[in-house]
């Protein structure tokens, strides 16, 4: 356990090196992030009870769709924990979380105490701030440790005034959506770090989303961030809703977006539903401050 601990110190100050996850800046009182328990088994499990048909719908090709049929969550535990602990060090498991893990599989299920599950970090601030006209939105993601099966993973961005002028999506150079894939694999020659870049989308005016690639092989996106220019195209706004959404798993398609009929809130929802819950909902005021959380 001390040689696994040295092991880590030392994974710890590479990773550092190559990339700083940004929940290392986030305050415990931080206004921008909320922080996720992400279950893969019961993500897996809801894709699962779908016909091949509506996984099709959503994206998925018959490979992928296979790889869901066959994927036994005990099992993918399993082979990770089999795994070297420089590896799984990689993975971002700490020593205590290895051991935990190991024992857990060694019991073959029938350990009393249930395994950790992964977290999810997510946030949204707003700079270049012109009261009652526009601002740059900047949207994040960090992930404790890498996940167990690595598809296609969704981000999405809808807002809407309440009064004054309407907000629109501005495009320019500078709005994408930059994902920042660390190397998990020990023994690949690829570089310790690299970044893929994807284009908004644009629904609409008032919503954008971007399919974020989370690595294959050798590689995981633990964190990456976007950024989306939005202004009022005449006069000033004074409030408006908001909603930043994360989709774990989700392939492809572009989300709904659903507006209340009493005005009182915008919502995205994700082509199937099947881990829908990772949202930033808020009411900013002209000044880009934070009124509430809905």
């Amino acid at each position: 356990m001390k040689l696994l601990k040295k092991l880590f110190a030392v994974v710890l100050a590479l990773v550092a090196i190559a990339v700083t996850p940004l929940s290392v800046f986030a305050s415990e009182n931080n206004s921008n992030e909320q922080t996720f328990i992400i279950r893969e088994d019961e993500i897996i499990e809801n894709l699962q009870k779908m016909s091949d048909e509506e996984l099709f719908e959503l994206g998925y090709s018959d490979e992928q769709i296979t790889e869901l049929r066959n994927f036994d969550y005990f099992d993918a535990l399993a082979e990770r924990a089999a795994l070297d602990d420089e590896t799984l060090l990689l993975y971002r498991y700490t020593p205590e979380e290895i051991e935990e893990l190991r024992e857990y599989v060694a019991s073959g299920r029938k350990a009393r105490k249930t395994i950790s599950s992964n977290t999810l970090t997510i946030s949204l601030s707003f700079k270049n701030k012109t009261t009652g006209k526009q601002a740059d939105g900047v949207i994040s993601w960090t992930w404790k440790r890498a996940a167990l099966v690595k598809f296609i993973d969704c981000v999405a961005v809808a807002w809407k005034t309440t009064n004054g002028a309407t907000i629109n999506y501005i495009p320019n150079s500078n709005n994408k959506v930059v994902a920042t894939w660390t190397k998990v694999n020990p023994n690949s020659t690829e570089p310790n770090q690299k970044t893929s870049s994807s284009t908004w989308q644009v629904n609409n005016n008032q919503s954008i989303f971007a399919r974020v690639a989370m690595g294959g092989t050798n590689y995981f996106a633990y964190s990456g961030t976007g950024t989306f220019t939005m202004k009022a195209t005449s006069g000033t706004f004074k409030e408006f809703y908001i909603d930043y959404a994360y989709g774990h798993y989700t392939i492809t398609a572009s989300p709904n977006i659903s507006v209340s009929p009493s005005g009182v809130g915008v919502s995205i929802s994700f082509k199937g539903g099947t881990n829908d819950n990772q949202h930033i909902k808020r009411v900013y005021n002209a000044s880009f401050g934070i009124v509430i959380q809905y």
